[in-house]
């Protein structure tokens, strides 16, 4: 049992992760990081209604996808 105050959420579901990299890739400013990921956080948790994601979660797990992504294209780049 976790007794560190931190909770566990849910893991995210197929549709959530490409809704979360839909939206991700819509946004293409750096000087509106802020305003970007808390649009992409209402809209998310817009089309989930159930379950409730906060930003710092979304920009987590959309951080978690890249660092997969490029870890599984290095091979293919080496060749």
């Amino acid at each position: 049992m976790n007794t560190y105050g931190k909770k566990r959420t849910n893991n995210f579901t197929e549709a959530e992760v490409n809704v979360l990299v839909d939206l991700k890739s819509d946004t293409v400013t750096n000087a509106d990081k802020a305003s970007a990921w808390q649009k992409i956080t209402n809209l998310f948790n817009s089309k989930f209604g159930n379950k409730h994601r906060d930003q710092k979660i979304l920009k987590t797990k959309y951080d978690n996808l890249k660092k997969i992504t490029k870890k599984n294209m290095l091979p293919l780049n080496c060749i």
